[in-house]
């Protein structure tokens, strides 16, 4: 058994049967994980996930043998959620990092794919992404998280042949002609932690669909890890999505230890059979 110990501080984020937000007052905690049940036994503490106003984030890549370090300005006037480090953004980062070959049966690859990301927030997903060797876009709708981003991706990736554009992207038609200029589809379309609040009430839900059309097609694998907090008032967002996604869950032992609250999905788009004649590949 593989013993994990962690001790946090007010505000910060751990781990106990999955992981928490914004806890309050110290912790120390330990807990047993069986590594026969795990193929990513990858501790999931609070000294890799710091609390949201922490200036700075650390996150430990060990298939890549490297440490990303990322500002954080949340609170800060304008900058909203995407100044923060999530949850979800770590699991699906971790995730890629231990992807070297393709990431399904339909032998979608990284090396030199064109991946854009949704939300992309710090920049993490995104700078993994881009030391697998793809070309990466990264995009928000927020100009002060793109500031941050901008700084996070330069100062993380300096060298050239990583390559990460960093774009405004508002989600939803109203800004088709920023995804007309992303030159869709992608091979990979990328997004985490972009399911929450009052989605369905304020429209983002269907902004954030539209905005998975416009940029995908039937090849395109979707990579869209969530965090759950609040399953009821989520479910009509999954509802709308498959629509028009088919949605395999990766199994939780592919997951690193401790993300047993956040789910990564695999979708593709669902080819309308009166539009193009074929069938959408199976994710199963």
């Amino acid at each position: 058994m593989l013993r994990i110990t962690s001790a946090g501080d007010k505000n910060s984020l751990r781990a106990k049967g999955g992981e928490q937000e914004n806890v309050e007052g110290r912790t120390n905690e330990s807990r047993e994980v069986d590594p026969g049940s795990c193929s990513a036994i990858v501790p999931y503490t609070p000294s890799s996930l710091h609390g949201l106003h922490a200036p700075t984030v650390s996150y430990r890549f060990e298939a890549l043998k490297t440490t990303i370090e990322l500002d954080q300005t949340f609170g800060r006037k304008g900058v909203g959620t995407g100044g923060a480090a999530w949850p979800a953004g770590y699991v699906l980062a971790e995730y890629i990092s231990r992807k070297t070959d393709s990431m399904n049966r339909e032998g979608a690859q990284w090396t030199d794919a064109r991946v854009c990301e949704l939300g992309a927030g710090l920049g993490l997903v995104s700078a993994v992404s881009a030391l697998m060797g793809a070309k990466v876009t990264a995009t928000d709708g927020v100009d002060e998280v793109l500031d941050v981003m901008r700084s996070n991706i330069n100062r993380n990736l300096p060298e050239p042949r990583h390559r990460v554009k960093v774009r405004r992207l508002q989600w939803g038609v109203q800004s088709k002609s920023e995804h007309d200029a992303l030159k869709p589809p992608v091979d990979i379309l990328l997004a985490a932690d972009v399911v929450y609040g009052d989605g369905e009430v304020t429209g983002a839900w269907r902004d954030l669909l539209w905005s998975m059309e416009a940029l995908s097609d039937e090849r395109t694998l979707i990579l869209l890890a969530h965090f759950s907090r609040y399953p009821q008032k989520e479910a009509p967002f999954w509802e709308m999505l498959d629509e028009n996604f088919q949605r395999v869950a990766v199994d939780h032992r592919e997951l690193m230890v401790g993300s047993e609250r956040t789910q990564v999905f695999m979708l593709k788009k669902i080819c309308k059979a009166e539009s193009n004649g074929h069938h959408t590949p199976s994710i199963s």
